[in-house]
C-alpha cells in the first residue's frame, strides 16, 4: 500500500512537471503578435491619431467610434468595422483634447501646454457633454511630461492617469518613466508617483515613453501596453547615423492586479513583431466586453522617433482574446 501511494505521488509530480504538454505534445510558446488589420493609412499627414485615444466599440450604435487628427484639426468618425475605408460621418472636435475617455454621459480629457519657462507641460482638465466640444474645468493644472493615458475605473468611480513625470529635454537628463496620478472628480489629482521604471534587464538606452492600460473585469486584471523607446540621440540635430533599433519605439506587455504594482511579461520581449522598415510603434488599447477581447491599435511609421523622415503613417489593429493574454505572463 505504501508503495502504491508513493507511486501515485511520483505520477502526480511527473504530471505537474509536464504541464506544458498537450496530448503528449509540447504546448507552443506564445509568439509576438503579427498580421494586423489596417485601420487607417495616409501619406503626407502630420499625424493620424488623437494622442492615446483608441477607437472603441459602442454597443448602443453597434459601431466603432474613433478620434483622429489631421495636422491640428481633430475630428470624430464612426465605422461598422473599425477598418480602413469604412470611416464616415466625421465631425470636428474643439477644445484641444488629447486622450479622451467616457464616464456615464460625459467625456473627459486633458490638453497640454508646453511651458518653456518652467520645463513642464501644463495639462488642463477638460469636460464635454457630447464628445465634440470640450471646455476647461475650474481646476488646477497637472504639471508633468507630455505623454499620458487615461483609464476610467467604473467600479471605484475614479480616474487613473498614467503619465510621464517629467519631460526629458536637454536641460533634464532624467530618463522616461511611467507615473500615476488619480482623481475621483477629474479636478483634483493626487501627487504623481512612479509605478514603472526600466530595470537591470532593459538595455541602458531604453526608456518608457507611455503605457496604455485596460482593465479586464472578468479576470480582475489590468493590462499595460508599454511603449519602450530606445534612445540613441534625443537633443535634436545634427542626428548621428542610426542603425538597428536606434530611436525605435516598440511595444511590451505588463500586468497588474491593482493598476499600481506592475510586472513585466513575456520576458520583456517585443509583444508585437515589428514589420520590416517600421521603427515607430505606439500602442493604444480598448476592450470589447461582449467579445471578451482586447483591440490593440498601433500607430506605426517608417520614421525613427524624433528623427525627421518620410510622412507615411498608418494605424493597424491586432485583436486578441483576453484569455490569451494570460499566456504571456511569466
Amino acid at each position: 500500500m505504501i508503495r502504491v501511494v508513493a507511486f501515485a505521488i511520483i505520477c502526480v509530480a511527473v504530471a505537474t512537471s509536464a504541464a506544458s504538454l498537450c496530448n503528449g505534445q509540447p504546448v507552443p510558446a506564445p509568439q509576438p503578435l503579427k498580421n494586423p488589420e489596417l485601420v487607417l493609412a495616409k501619406e503626407g499627414m502630420h499625424t493620424l491619431w488623437l494622442q492615446y485615444t483608441p477607437p472603441r466599440y459602442d454597443i448602443e450604435s453597434n459601431k466603432f467610434i474613433g478620434y483622429f487628427r489631421q495636422g491640428k484639426t481633430v475630428f470624430r468618425a464612426e465605422s461598422p468595422t473599425g477598418l480602413n475605408g469604412t470611416w464616415t460621418n466625421s465631425a470636428a472636435v474643439t477644445g484641444g483634447p488629447q486622450t479622451i475617455v467616457k464616464r456615464g454621459d460625459d467625456y473627459f480629457s486633458l490638453d497640454h501646454e508646453w511651458r518653456l519657462d518652467e520645463g513642464w507641460y501644463h495639462h488642463h482638465p477638460l469636460r464635454s457633454t457630447d464628445g465634440l466640444a470640450f471646455s476647461k474645468l475650474d481646476a488646477p493644472v497637472i504639471k508633468s511630461g507630455e505623454d499620458f493615458t487615461l483609464l476610467v475605473r467604473e467600479e471605484q468611480k475614479d480616474f487613473y492617469c498614467y503619465i510621464r513625470p517629467r519631460p526629458p529635454h536637454h536641460h533634464n537628463k532624467d530618463i522616461r518613466k511611467i507615473g500615476l496620478t488619480t482623481s475621483t472628480d477629474f479636478k483634483t489629482w493626487s501627487e504623481i508617483r512612479i509605478v514603472l521604471a526600466p530595470n537591470e534587464k532593459d538595455h541602458p538606452a531604453q526608456q518608457f515613453y507611455s503605457m496604455s492600460v485596460v482593465y479586464d473585469k472578468k479576470r480582475k486584471n489590468y493590462w499595460g501596453f508599454l511603449n519602450v523607446f530606445q534612445v540613441k540621440h534625443d537633443d535634436g540635430p545634427p542626428y548621428p547615423t542610426m542603425t538597428g533599433e536606434d530611436n525605435a519605439v516598440r511595444v511590451q506587455l505588463c500586468s497588474s492586479r491593482d493598476g499600481v504594482k506592475w510586472k513585466r511579461c513575456y520576458n520583456q520581449k517585443n509583444f508585437i513583431e515589428p514589420p520590416p522598415g517600421i521603427y515607430e510603434q505606439f500602442a493604444i488599447a480598448s476592450i470589447r466586453e461582449m467579445k471578451d477581447c482586447v483591440d490593440l491599435y498601433v500607430v506605426q511609421s517608417r520614421n525613427r522617433h524624433n528623427v525627421p523622415g518620410d510622412d507615411f503613417q498608418s494605424i493597424v489593429r491586432y485583436t486578441l482574446s483576453l484569455e490569451e493574454l494570460s499566456k504571456y505572463e511569466d
